[in-house]
């Protein structure tokens, strides 16, 4: 065998080795937004229990989606329940 087939095969089977580790890394990665969707639907649907057992589901829909905006601006603050709850001690309660 003459030293340009050795280096053909050699690189034939590095591509072979490649593609094989680019697919097991597909898998992999596959596998990881599955795991990775099936906590997010868990999460999404102990969420909404609690959102439902907290009552809040007699807004509408409109309404929940403005108070979730107002929420998420609360993101970055270190505690935002006692921000939260800060605020809503000082405002006005109509009616």
């Amino acid at each position: 065998m003459t030293r340009a087939e050795r280096a053909a095969e050699r690189a034939q089977r590095l591509k072979a080795d490649l593609a094989a580790a680019t697919r097991q890394l597909a898998q992999l990665e596959a596998q990881q937004r599955t795991t990775d969707r099936a906590k997010r639907a868990k999460r999404h649907q102990r969420i909404g229990r609690m959102a439902d057992d907290a009552g809040l589901f007699v807004w509408q829909d409109a309404t929940l989606a403005g108070l979730f905006q107002v929420l998420a601006r609360l993101q970055d603050t270190p505690d935002p329940v006692k921000v939260l709850d800060g605020l809503l001690a000082e405002a006005p309660v109509p009616g």
